[in-house]
This record gives structure tokens, sequence and C-alpha cells, in this order.
């Protein structure tokens, strides 16, 4: 008996190990969120996935039909994307709104080094007249990050943008990329205006600082950097190593930077090191006094 029969034949049916692939089979289809962001003026919810979707889900909806309420079928069906847009190729590991309402630009980023932008107009509009038929929506623009030379003038791979933020005053936005570089972006030209070198690992994430004209990013090399946005200057480095007393380790047993973020005010940072301790550079904070103080003698500079 040939191997196609025996695939065949019924005889040799084997349900433990059918099921045993069929949950590998959905295992291997199940998605990681990287990012979900709240749309302007709306119940809509942007998510950004590993399988490299980019989505929007009516919160309503997902609500609504809760299996109390409604019936298995319907409830997945209202789980199903409201909109799906153009995918990456790669995962998508970030999403922001550049602006604000109808004004508002979707953008997002992943590991193929490409920003993808969507004007937020053009998509409710379309979503109201029944214009996505369910296929991908395609961008308005793209942006791909440059390619660096090498040594003998070959190019490498464009990096993957693993964070992006927005200035939308200056009309700017802002990547961070695996190249260990950051760009700042024009929204009107599409064009790269200023490039932000001085870490030497993968960057992870970036935050915008609009009134003092300022970006932060945050590293695999285990610190932060301040620039400013004008000079393309580093004007303060916070230190991770130093934050948690790290004695001299391999590289790969190192803290790394892997979130930073503002409050309101734009004067009090938090980051987020991947030995799982959150520090802020705050007065009030016991945790991390080196990186306190590093933080206050700073702060006549930010």
């Amino acid at each position: 008996m040939g191997k196609a029969e025996q695939n065949w034949d019924v005889r040799n049916w084997d349900e433990a190990a059918y099921k045993t692939s069929l949950e590998a089979e959905r295992e291997a289809s199940t998605r990681t969120v990287y990012a979900a962001r709240l749309a302007p003026s709306s119940d809509l919810l942007a998510t950004a996935s590993s399988n490299g979707s980019v989505c929007l889900y009516s919160i309503t909806s997902c609500l609504d039909s809760q299996p109390a309420k409604s019936s298995i079928r319907e409830t997945q069906q209202a789980m199903e994307p409201f909109v799906s847009l153009s995918r990456h190729n790669g995962p998508a590991y970030d999403l922001q709104f550049y602006g604000e309402g109808d004004c508002a630009i979707l953008l997002s980023c992943g590991d193929d080094g490409k920003i993808q932008g969507w004007h937020w107009k053009n998509i409710t509009e379309g979503a109201r007249f029944g214009c996505v038929n369910g296929k991908p929506w395609k961008p308005d623009f793209v942006l791909a990050n440059p390619q660096q030379k090498g040594s003998r003038g070959a190019l490498a791979p464009i990096p993957e943008t693993n964070a992006i933020a927005t200035n939308s005053q200056e009309g700017c936005i802002f990547s961070a990329t695996g190249s260990g570089h950051a760009y700042c972006w024009d929204i009107e030209t599409e064009k790269v205006v200023t490039t932000f070198r001085g870490h030497s690992d993968y960057l992870h994430c970036i935050s915008s600082r609009p009134s003092h004209k300022q970006v932060i990013t945050g590293s695999e090399d285990g610190t932060v950097r301040v620039w400013d946005c004008r000079t393309a200057t580093s004007v303060a480095i916070l230190d991770a190593c130093k934050a948690i007393n790290v004695s001299e380790a391999p590289k790969e047993k190192l803290p790394w930077v892997s979130c930073v973020a503002l409050d309101s005010s734009e004067k009090w940072l938090s980051l987020r090191i991947i030995q799982w301790l959150l520090f802020a550079a705050n007065p009030e904070s016991t945790a991390a006094e080196s990186m306190k103080t590093m933080a206050w003698e700073k702060e006549s500079t930010m």
C-alpha cells in the first residue's frame, strides 16, 4: 500500500494524533498583539499583531456579543475585525495616531522596516459607505528605513522599525530601528530629515517631548538617551546598569530598556528595564537611587 493510500486509510486512524496536530495548528495560527491604540472620536480599537496584521475592532460590538446574549457563531462574527488594513511583511510592532479627530493619521511599523500610514477620515468614510469588501485596506503612504552602507559600500538589509512616536506640532514622525539609529521623518515630504546616532545596539522604544523639541530613545545597550531634535545631539544619558548597580557581566545578561514613557507634563520619565523592574525619575521613588540622582542632575538640560 502506497504512502498516499496509508494517509487516507481509516483503519490507521489515530484520533489522539489528529487532536494533537489540530491543537498545534491552532497554536501556530494564534497571534501576539504587540500594540493596541484607541482610535480618535470612535469606539474602534486598532491592533498590531505578530502575523503582520493591522486591524480595527469595534469595542461596542465585542462587548455586546457576549455568549449569554448571542450564539457562538454571532459572538465569533462580532469578534472579527471591523476593518483589516494592509499587512506588514513580518510582525507589526507598534501603532500611533498622528494628529487628532478626522485629520488624524493611523501609523503602523514592523519587522519589514516600513511605516505605513492611513488617513483616518478615508477609513471611517470608506467603512461607512461599505467600501471595505473584506479586502485589506492599502496604506496612503509608506516610509521605508534607509539602508546603511558597509565598509565596502555594500548596502545592509533594511532594519526593522520597532517603535514610533509623533510630534504633530512640528509635522514629524520618529522611528526607533534595529540598526541602533532613530529617524525623524517629515510628514509632508515623507523624507528623513534627521538621523540620531549614538546608541551601540538595537532600539526598542521612542517617545517624543514636543515642549522641549526633544525625542527620547531606549536601547539594548542599557541606556536611555534624550536628543535635541534641532541638532541631533544627545543632551542626556540615563544608564540602566548604574541605576540598578549592575557589576561587570556578560553583555547578554546586562539590563536593557524596553519601554520609555513621559507623563502629561513631560517632566517625568519612566522606563522599563528588561529585568522586570519599573523605575521612575521621581524624587519620591525609593528604588534605583542612582537613576533618580542622574535624572535630576540632567533636569536643567532637559
